[in-house]
């Protein structure tokens, strides 16, 4: 269709945004990767089921000869075409009105605090327990084990632990 390729523009563009952010080398782009790999398999998805499946059942769904519509507007079709005419009559005062808007914004953007992750409160420390290539999980078990009974029982200043042998620790914590 006519529309297809315009369409497929915007959707590879609106991907194409979050790149930065998503194969960034810091937290934000380890925490925001998932998220974008949902966002561009869902947009690709949208554009995939716009073009193909969408006609296809209007094919098959919509009778053949559609019934007229109305002649008169209805109620949202008049308050935009007033709206319209306006600014279509007072046009500079519309871009004005525009600008002024936008860099109010802009202006406004110096309250809004800029961190993309807050800080974490949470008084904890990760150790990254490294042994010798090929070790067995068991071995680093073991060693885990010990270090937890030698290190970390009985320690006053320590609460909680947790131990990932074999495997990561989670990405999101939710508390």
């Amino acid at each position: 269709t006519s529309t297809a390729f315009p369409m497929l523009t915007g959707t590879l563009v609106t991907v194409a945004g979050f790149i930065p952010v998503a194969f960034n080398k810091s937290n934000a782009g380890e925490f925001t990767f998932t998220l974008f790999v949902v966002i561009a398999v869902s947009l690709v998805v949208s554009w995939v089921v716009a073009v193909v499946f969408t006609p296809l059942i209007g094919v098959t769904v919509l009778p053949k000869a559609m019934k007229k519509h109305a002649e008169h507007k209805g109620r949202f079709a008049k308050v935009f075409s007033s709206l319209l005419q306006f600014c279509l009559r007072w046009r500079w005062m519309t871009i004005v009105a525009t600008v002024l808007l936008f860099a109010g914004s802009i202006a406004g953007l110096s309250m809004v605090q800029q961190q993309f992750f807050p800080s974490s409160d949470r008084p904890e420390l990760i150790v990254d327990w490294n042994l010798p290539q090929n070790s067995s999980i068991a071995e680093t078990s073991r060693q885990m084990g010990q270090f937890e009974r030698e290190m970390l029982a009985g320690n006053p200043g320590v609460e909680h632990w947790s131990t990932y042998v074999g495997r990561g620790a989670p990405r999101f914590v939710l508390s």
